[in-house]
């Protein structure tokens, strides 16, 4: 997820800059099923105690701004969300905006996490907060919706940026998604953003550093648990799983899960383009070979 950069309000707001000891991080399932786009909160971390307290009390909650400029569908949705769209009011990219509010007046709004620049006004760090307002910012989720990989697999793939010291790992424990973490340094260009949106001319690299690994992982899960006669109940529990099955060509438990993704994602690519393609490798070789 992205921090949102140049914003100030009056008062101190957790997951903006230094303005609060602690950070505040919201996990969404974000999957596209059935001609709907679907977003779902399935966690919220916070870890300073003062705001884990006040979203406990209810006295904040969650809230998401959702944006798709291209065809001008807006929407805010206060509280837990679990909405549905129809992907006919989406095209190009989707922005989900992600935030803590006041649910209510609250009339003595401090505490000692917060930066002690807070306390130098004539308030002496004593903030009253109205109703509605934003006390903390998990930053946004930007979803290309028209680049190639995402007709099949923006519904089973996640990114999850991690330290810059971690290297790229794949999760495929939750039923729903596939995990890609990858580094990130903090204020740097976030490289899956960059890489895989419609503008950028290193597609292919980017279906090679990050989806084939991940469906590599995936079709290893997927032998396994052909050869140890458990499939039809293991597609049945991960949803990752029956869509990658359900969108692939004949496959057999003693094929190559890396051979296996190259060719899953050119047929991915294929069906989405309608014209015949080279395996990826082939096409991050040529945008490298033009640079």
């Amino acid at each position: 997820m992205q921090n949102k950069k140049g914003i100030s309000l009056p008062h101190p707001v957790i997951g903006l800059g230094d303005d609060v000891d602690g950070e505040f991080n919201i996990g969404l399932q974000i999957v596209v099923k059935n001609q709907e786009f679907i977003i779902e909160e399935k966690a919220v971390d916070i870890n300073n105690d003062y705001f884990k307290t006040l979203y406990e009390n209810k006295v904040i909650t969650t809230a998401y701004k959702i944006l798709c400029s291209s065809t001008l569908y807006s929407n805010t949705i206060t509280g837990k969300i679990n909405l549905k769209i129809p992907s006919a009011e989406l095209s190009n990219t989707v922005l989900i905006e992600c935030f803590l509010i006041a649910n209510q007046d609250i009339e003595k709004y401090t505490d000692a996490s917060f930066n002690p620049d807070s306390a130098l006004g004539a308030n002496n760090g004593v903030f009253k907060i109205a109703k509605g307002a934003i006390v903390g910012i998990a930053g946004s989720y930007k979803i290309e919706l028209n680049s190639a990989y995402v007709s099949g697999l923006v519904g089973i793939i996640n990114f999850n940026p991690t330290s810059i010291d971690q290297p790229i790992s794949i999760d495929t424990s939750d039923n729903s998604v596939i995990i890609v973490n990858y580094p990130k340094k903090d204020d740097d260009a976030d490289m899956v953003n960059l890489l895989s949106q419609k503008s950028s001319k290193f597609k292919n690299t980017f279906f090679n550093l990050f989806l084939i690994p991940a469906l590599t992982n995936a079709f290893k899960e997927l032998i396994t648990a052909d050869k140890e006669n458990r499939f039809e109940d293991f597609i049945e529990s991960y949803q990752w799983a029956s869509i990658i099955h359900s969108q692939s060509d004949a496959w057999h438990n003693d094929d190559d899960p890396y051979e296996l993704a190259q060719l899953f994602l050119k047929k991915v690519i294929e069906d989405k383009s309608k014209i015949a393609q080279a395996i990826p490798i082939v096409g991050a070789f040529n945008e490298l070979k033009t640079q």
